[in-house]
Parts: structure tokens; sequence; C-alpha cells
């Protein structure tokens, strides 16, 4: 018996493993496609969709166990990432900030609402800034795959308009 125990465990393992693999290539494709901005040189990328669909597949640690890999593959030489561009220095570039900052970001918003939810809070304010709205755009896109999310909304006039996010709690 504790042999067919380990042998369901280990296709356990490998379903996640599979899943994280197909998640990571998932980004590979969509993380090239991008939107150049004129006025910027970060373009507008389906890498967002991407990052928040392995997460909302595999859920926080598993979806950034995936993007990681994705960051590798693009380290390494593989153009993957906006515009088919790759290597360490795009990583050391004006994009590389967005890029690395998707890691910490991805955990520390999942963690954060789980923990409210827990906690009995039913409403929370995410501060993401003004800047060029692609913070905003990537919370946009946790909350709404969020399963404790009721829903949410920008800010109004005295909340911090559109630099905060404000999420009701199921």
């Amino acid at each position: 018996m504790d042999t067919n125990e380990n042998a369901k465990k280990s296709r356990l393992d490998t379903k996640c493993i599979a899943l994280i693999g197909l998640m990571a290539a998932v980004t590979c494709i969509l993380g090239p496609l991008s939107i150049p901005l004129p006025t910027s040189p970060v373009p507008i990328s389906l890498t967002n969709f991407a990052i928040y669909l392995a997460i909302y597949v595999l859920g926080t640690r598993r979806g950034t166990l995936s993007y990681l890999i994705y960051l590798l593959i693009g380290f390494v030489g593989v153009p993957v990432f906006a515009a088919f561009t790759a290597g360490p220095q795009k990583l050391l570039g004006p994009t590389g900030g967005y890029l690395i900052g998707f890691i910490p970001m991805a955990l520390i918003c999942g963690i954060f609402i789980d923990k409210c939810v827990l906690n009995g809070i039913t409403e929370v304010r995410i501060i993401h800034g003004k800047g060029t709205g692609v913070l905003r755009s990537v919370v946009t896109e946790e909350l709404r795959h969020h399963p404790n999310i009721d829903e949410f909304r920008l800010g109004k006039y005295g909340e911090g308009e559109d630099g905060v996010t404000i999420a009701k709690l199921k």
C-alpha cells in the first residue's frame, strides 16, 4: 500500500512539474508579443496576462516558479522577452526592473489578500501609484482572477484616485 501512495504522490508531482513547464512555455509564447510606445522604452506586453494566468492556474508559488523559469530562459539568450529580445543586458536595461519586479509583486499581492481574508478584513487599498499605468494593470489582472476578491475599483477623489485600487473581499 505504501508503494501505491508513493506512486500517487509522484504522479501529482509530475503533473505539477508539467503544468509549471507548460505555463512557462505559454509565457515564452506571449511574452515577446508587445506594442511599442512612442513615449516610453517600456512596451505594452502580454507578459502580464501570461503571469497572472499562470498564477490563476497554478497558485501563487507555482505560478511564480513558472515565471522564474521564463526569466531564466530569456537570461540565457532565447528571445522570449518583449519584442523578441533576450539576454542579461535586457534584465539590466530599462525594462529589467519590470521583468524582475513582477516576481515579488505577484507573491506579495497573493499573500496580502489571503491574510486579509483570514483576519476578517473586508476592504483593502492597494497603492500602486499613477506612473505609466503598468503596475496598475498588473494589480487589476491579479484582482480580476483572485478567488477572494468580490469587486474592485479605482479610488475616488480623496482616496488616491487612479493611483489606488480599492478591493472588497469575499
